[in-house]
C-alpha cells in the first residue's frame, strides 16, 4: 500500500512544481477531467464510471494558525463528480503571500477526528492521504450532489488525498466518498478498510495538460464558509530566515 501511494506522490512532486508563462485556466475539460494550466499544472481525471456534477469556484475566509488576523480570503476552484453509490470531489485552494497552506494545520476537521487511515509521505510535496468520516450536514460538496440525486444520510467515509505545491501556495485535494457502513466511531474490520482503500484509488488519477487544452471557466459560486473553511484548512505566516552574519 505504501508503494503505491509513494508512487503516486513522486508524480505529484513533478506536475505541482508548476510552469512559469503559461495562462491560468482552471476547470472542467471536454472529457470532464479537472485542470489547471498553471500554478500548478496538473490534470485530475475520474475513475470509469464517474460522471461530472458541478464544478466552479469560490472564496473562502480560512483561519490564520497563531496569527492575529483573525482569517484571511483564499480562492477555491472544485469539481464534482459521481457514480453509482459514492462521489468524487476534487479542489485547488490557493493563498496569496506571505501565506502559505500547512498540511496538518490546525484548523482541519481531520485534526479533531479520529483517523482511520493515516499516510504521510516521507518526501517534500509528497501525498498525504487520510480516512475519516464526516457528517453530512458538514460537508460543503453534499448539497451540490443532492441536486444532483447523489446524496445519503448519516455520515460520510472519506479518503482524502493531498499534495502541496513547492511554493505551498497551492494545496490539491481529492476526496472519494461513499456512505459510512459502520456508525461514527465504530471500529471498521481491517477488510473494510483495505477494500475501500483500494475503491478510492481508482476514483481518479493524476495527470499532466495537453498543449492548448480548452478548459470551460469555473462559474463563481457561494459555498457556504462555515463548511468549507474546515474541509479547506488554514494558513501560516512562514518564520523569517535565519542568517548568520
Amino acid at each position: 500500500m505504501k508503494h503505491s501511494f509513494l508512487c503516486a506522490a513522486l508524480a505529484a512532486v513533478l506536475m505541482l512544481s508548476g510552469c512559469a508563462g503559461m495562462k491560468v485556466h482552471r476547470g472542467l475539460d471536454g472529457q470532464g477531467a479537472f485542470v489547471s494550466t498553471a500554478s500548478p499544472v496538473v490534470t485530475v481525471v475520474p475513475g470509469e464510471g464517474f460522471s461530472p456534477v458541478a464544478s466552479g469556484s469560490t472564496l473562502c475566509a480560512v483561519p490564520i494558525e497563531s496569527g492575529i488576523m483573525p482569517s484571511v480570503t483564499t480562492e477555491v476552484w472544485y469539481a464534482l463528480h459521481k457514480s453509482e453509490n459514492a462521489q468524487a470531489a476534487v479542489f485547488l485552494a490557493e493563498c496569496s503571500a506571505p501565506w502559505e497552506w500547512n498540511i496538518s494545520a490546525t484548523g482541519v476537521e481531520y485534526q479533531v477526528k479520529p483517523l482511520l487511515y493515516k499516510f504521510y509521505g516521507d518526501l517534500p510535496n509528497s501525498a498525504t492521504v487520510l480516512v475519516y468520516t464526516r457528517a453530512v450536514e458538514k460537508d460543503p460538496w453534499m448539497p451540490i450532489f443532492a441536486q444532483a440525486g447523489s446524496a445519503w444520510e448519516g455520515e460520510t467515509l472519506v479518503a482524502r488525498y493531498e499534495w502541496m505545491s513547492s511554493a505551498s501556495r497551492d494545496k490539491l485535494v481529492a476526496e472519494y466518498r461513499e456512505p459510512s457502513p459502520v456508525a461514527a466511531g465504530s471500529v471498521f474490520p481491517a477488510e473494510q478498510m483495505n477494500a475501500f482503500i483500494a475503491r478510492s484509488q481508482k476514483a481518479f488519477s493524476l495527470g499532466g495538460v495537453q498543449e492548448n487544452v480548452k478548459v470551460a471557466p469555473a462559474p463563481m459560486t457561494n459555498v457556504p464558509n462555515a463548511l468549507l473553511a474546515p474541509v479547506v484548512g488554514s494558513v501560516s505566516e512562514p518564520e523569517p530566515m535565519d542568517y548568520d552574519e
